[in-house]
């Protein structure tokens, strides 16, 4: 993880870094599922693929 629990983020910062084909050799599932369990606005999906690459924006947090 590259953010503390309650850090404030902005569009384009980095959460979390990992070894994608490290975990594909050991057998193991690369999805990654980002929870916001105390938010209380919802949010707007923005891509609704199955799979995403770095930059491609997933969801909008409402104000």
């Amino acid at each position: 993880m590259l953010v503390k629990d309650g850090q404030e983020i902005a569009a384009g910062d980095p959460l979390a870094k990992m070894d994608l084909k490290a975990i594909q050799a050991a057998g193991k599932q690369t999805t990654v599922m980002v929870l916001f369990p105390e938010y209380k606005n919802g949010f707007t999906t923005k891509n609704k693929d199955t799979e995403v690459n770095h930059g491609n924006l997933i969801l909008q947090l409402n104000k």
